[in-house]
């Protein structure tokens, strides 16, 4: 924050509290995800991620690999 109010040419506030904002919170999820779940995240994204890649040319395959 002092370097924002530097670059602006502004008096930095005398305290700023700390927030602790958009945090995961921490949960006790009753079950696990199966490989039959994720191989069908996999097949939803997959079209997606194939985009992104020829986007971005960022190799992402792995990311929707086959589980077992």
């Amino acid at each position: 924050l002092a370097k924002v109010c530097r670059f602006l040419d502004l008096a930095p506030p005398d305290f700023v509290a700390p927030r602790n904002v958009h945090a995961a919170r921490n949960i006790a999820y009753p079950s696990q995800l199966q490989p039959e779940d994720r191989t069908l995240l996999a097949d939803i994204y997959r079209p997606d991620l194939t985009r992104f890649e020829e986007l971005t040319s960022i190799n992402v395959s792995f990311w929707t690999q086959r589980w077992p």
